[in-house]
């Protein structure tokens, strides 16, 4: 006999976070340096910090995301799209 997904979530587990990802969208995975790896990992929201320091870079580099589109801003840094 198989194992089996816990029944008892069975109305929340495939519902959207509200992250505008799409379905089975792969995640991204980076390897880092090992006192890296280990900083994040002692995060509480591991994946809430990743996302933040992304979205961090990509506004310093010039870009906003717009509904489901990434636009430049004014800075002229916008380029590598």
């Amino acid at each position: 006999m198989g194992t089996r997904a816990n029944p008892a979530n069975h109305h929340t587990r495939f519902k959207g976070r509200g992250l505008g990802t799409r379905h089975k969208q792969p995640p991204l995975s980076v390897l880092v340096h090992w006192r890296v790896d280990e900083y994040v990992r002692n995060k509480p929201s591991k994946s809430d910090w990743l996302r933040s320091a992304i979205f961090e870079k990509i506004e310093t580099e010039g870009w906003r995301l717009e509904g489901d589109e990434l636009v430049p801003t004014d800075l002229p840094k916008a380029s590598g799209m």
